[in-house]
């Protein structure tokens, strides 16, 4: 029997203008998972004007952007998402295998302005966890900008989903 955590986690993405962006366990002997958002860490991705459109994907590996497109990135706050999965246990406690899964897609806005994060990738997309061990699952994703986005501090939210047992 699976049993699932689940957390909504904030992004934030700043578009600039060119001149002409709990859980519960199944028992017996496996822990139960504590999924915990590390609020330094939110999904950023930085300051960018859309240009002609394209996206700006930020992945699992590093705190840095990758850009397509006539997007041009004029740096601020660059971040993948991070969480703290964590294994408390007592006694004969096993520990637990997960699986993560996200969101396919959301979408942020600025107003009346918005634009849409997809193609999610986590690292590690699942694993195991000794007991009274931890784990940091990261999250990034591709920002899809329109061409002439409008300006704006754009924020949204995303799910994160941890099946365990």
């Amino acid at each position: 029997m699976l049993k699932k955590a689940h957390l909504k986690h904030l992004l934030f993405a700043t578009v600039l203008t060119l001149p002409s962006l709990a859980m519960g366990a199944m028992g017996g002997s496996t822990c139960t998972l504590t999924l915990g958002w590390n609020s330094s860490y939110p999904l950023r991705f930085g300051s960018f004007a859309a240009g002609s459109g394209g996206t700006v994907t930020t992945g699992t590996s590093a705190d840095s952007v990758t850009l397509t497109g006539g997007v041009f990135h004029f740096g601020g706050t660059i971040n993948r998402a991070r969480f703290n999965l964590t294994c408390p246990g007592s006694g004969m406690d096993s520990g637990t295998n997960y699986i993560v899964t996200t969101d396919s897609s959301v979408t942020l806005s600025a107003g009346a302005n918005t634009m849409t994060l997809n193609n999610f990738t986590t690292s590690p997309a699942s694993g195991s966890i000794a007991v009274n061990g931890s784990a940091t699952l990261y999250v990034g994703g591709r920002l899809n900008a329109n061409a002439n986005q409008a300006a704006g501090n754009y924020s949204g939210s995303f799910n994160v989903i941890v099946n365990y047992n």
